[in-house]
């Protein structure tokens, strides 16, 4: 085996416990509370992009918020999400964002979106 000079990166998924008591989620009704728990007063200015992590239970094991952006979209990068997934070893996936224009139509970004994660 050939060694390089570089050094190998060790990477790690900080996780750290918050004051978020955890849910079960069932509905989508389930999620949206959840959810609006770690939306505050910018719910109205940035759109912002955050999943739930759910154990096999459906019982939240976490949350990320992946992106925000401005008034009207936000970044999501699907390897973010999947990093947090595997790292997490979480059973499902809840993706979750705004619109501070409060249209609660999901755009076709958004549905493109939905379906490539």
């Amino acid at each position: 085996m050939k060694e390089y000079k570089a050094k190998a990166i060790n990477f790690t998924l900080k996780a750290e416990k918050m004051n978020f008591p955890q849910a079960k989620i069932i509905t989508s009704q389930d999620s949206a509370q959840f959810a609006r728990q770690f939306y505050f007063s910018d719910i109205e200015i940035f759109e912002s992009a955050f999943i739930i992590l759910l154990n096999n239970a459906h019982n939240t094991i976490g949350f990320a918020k992946i992106g925000q952006g401005g008034i009207t979209g936000t970044m999501v990068d699907k390897m973010i999400v999947c990093k947090y997934a595997v790292d997490s070893l979480a059973k499902s996936v809840i993706l979750v964002h705004n619109h501070p224009s409060g249209n609660i139509r999901p755009s076709k970004a958004d549905d493109l979106l939905t379906k490539d994660v």
